[in-house]
C-alpha cells in the first residue's frame, strides 16, 4: 500500500499520512511529480497512458509522472518514475525543477478525486526511443513529438491529451523561451 503526505490549501505538509487511494476518494491535497523530456531535436517525449489506469487511459501525457510517496523527496521520486516507467537511468543532476502547479480532477462520477500539485521537472537529453524499457501497466506506447507540434495540440485542447492544459500551456512557453 503506498502512503502520501496530506497537504494543505497553501501546499504545506499537515502531518497526516494517508494510503493514496484514501486521498483519491476523499479528493485531500497531496504532491505529485511531473517530469517532461526534451531531446536536442526540440521533441517532446510523451506517453500513452495504459488503458488499464484508473484515470485518463489511453491518452497522451508527459514522459512519467508519480505520487510522491512518504518519506521520499520530489526529486528522488522524480527519478525513481523515470526508472521505472521508462526503464532508463536518469542521473538526479540531469533532472532539473522547474514548478509547481496545482491541478483538480474528479474520475468516476466523483468516487476519485486527483486533487495535486505537481512538482513538474525537465530533463534534456538525447534518449532514442528503442532505449526505453517501457512499464507495460503504466505505459501503452512512447513517441518523440516536436515543441510546436505538442503547442498545437494543446492550443486547440486535444482530446487525445491528458487535460493538464494550463501545465501544459505554461511548459510550452517556457520551452519557447528556452529554445
Amino acid at each position: 500500500m503506498e502512503f502520501v503526505d496530506v497537504l494543505d490549501e497553501n501546499g504545506n505538509m499537515t502531518g497526516a499520512v494517508k494510503p493514496r487511494k484514501a486521498v483519491h476518494r476523499s479528493g485531500e491535497l497531496h504532491r505529485t511529480v511531473h517530469v517532461w523530456i526534451m531531446n536536442s531535436y526540440k521533441e517532446l517525449l510523451l506517453q500513452k497512458r495504459a488503458k488499464t489506469k484508473n484515470t485518463h487511459p489511453g491518452l497522451w501525457d508527459i514522459a512519467c509522472a508519480g505520487h510522491i510517496t512518504h518519506g521520499d523527496t520530489s526529486l528522488e521520486t522524480a527519478e525513481k518514475e523515470i526508472a521505472e516507467e521508462l526503464g532508463v537511468h536518469i542521473s538526479p543532476s540531469e533532472i532539473r525543477f522547474l514548478f509547481s502547479i496545482r491541478s483538480c480532477y474528479s474520475h468516476h462520477r466523483g468516487l476519485l478525486t486527483d486533487n495535486e500539485l505537481h512538482d513538474v521537472y525537465l530533463v534534456i537529453k538525447d534518449i532514442p526511443l528503442l532505449d526505453f524499457v517501457i512499464q507495460a501497466e503504466e505505459v501503452e506506447d512512447l513517441m518523440y513529438m516536436t515543441l510546436s507540434d505538442f503547442r498545437n495540440k494543446v492550443q486547440s485542447k486535444d482530446s487525445d491529451l491528458v487535460p493538464h492544459f494550463d501545465e501544459f500551456e505554461k511548459m510550452c512557453r517556457l520551452l519557447s523561451d528556452m529554445t
